[in-house]
C-alpha cells in the first residue's frame, strides 16, 4: 500500500499501530455508511417533493419532515438499499468508482464546466431561479432544461471563450499554490 499524503504529512498506513488503523477504519466506515449514504437518501427525498427547489428553506425543511413521516416505510427501504449498495461497493472494491465513468475528465474541461455553471447560476439567480440538480429542470421560455443541457447551451454559444477562461483560471490556481508553498519557508 502506498503512503498517503495529507498536506505536507506523509503517512505510511502499514507502519501505524493496529489501534490507530482500527480507529481510522471505524471512523471511515461510520462516515461512509452514515453521512455519505444519508446524504443520498436526503437527495432522493428532496427529489420526491414537487417544486422543492422553489420553496423557502423553512418550507423545504417542513416538506421533507412531512415526507419522511408519511412515507417512513419507503424512506427505510431506500436507506437500506442505499447502504446495501455502499457495502457491496466496499466489498467489491468499487467504492468511489462510478458505473458510467469514462476516462478521467480533462482538467481544462472540468474548469470550463465550473465556470459555465457559475455563470448560469448567477444569471438564474437574477431571475429568482435556482440551478437545477440531478434530473430536475428549470423553465426558460418554453424549454425545460437540466443543468447539463444549460451547460451544453453555454458551450454552444462560446466554447472557445470558456476554454480560454479555464486555461487562465488553471494558471491562476497554479500560481496561488506556488505562492502558498513559498509561505512555508517563512
Amino acid at each position: 500500500m502506498e503512503p498517503i499524503t495529507y498536506g505536507q504529512h506523509v503517512i505510511d498506513i502499514l507502519s501505524l499501530p493496529p489501534k490507530s488503523v482500527e480507529a481510522l477504519i471505524k471512523r471511515g466506515l461510520t462516515h461512509y455508511l452514515g453521512n455519505e449514504q444519508a446524504a443520498k437518501v436526503s437527495g432522493w427525498i428532496a427529489d420526491q417533493i414537487p417544486d422543492s427547489d422553489t420553496m423557502s428553506k423553512e418550507q423545504r425543511k417542513a416538506a421533507i419532515k412531512a415526507f419522511r413521516e408519511s412515507n417512513i416505510n419507503d424512506v427505510m427501504a431506500k436507506t437500506n438499499a442505499v447502504v446495501a449498495a455502499a457495502v457491496a461497493a466496499l466489498t467489491e472494491g468499487t467504492i468511489g468508482v462510478r458505473a458510467v465513468a469514462g476516462p478521467k475528465a480533462d482538467p481544462v474541461e472540468k474548469v470550463m464546466r465550473e465556470l459555465a455553471i457559475a455563470h448560469i447560476a448567477a444569471n438564474l439567480a437574477k431571475h429568482g431561479l435556482k440551478m437545477p440538480t440531478g434530473n430536475k429542470t428549470v423553465t426558460i421560455g418554453e424549454h425545460q432544461l437540466t443543468r447539463d443541457e444549460l451547460v451544453a447551451r453555454q458551450f454552444a454559444r462560446d466554447e472557445a471563450g470558456y476554454r480560454t477562461k479555464a486555461e487562465a483560471e488553471i494558471r491562476r490556481r497554479a500560481k496561488a499554490v506556488e505562492k502558498a508553498e513559498g509561505l512555508d519557508a517563512l
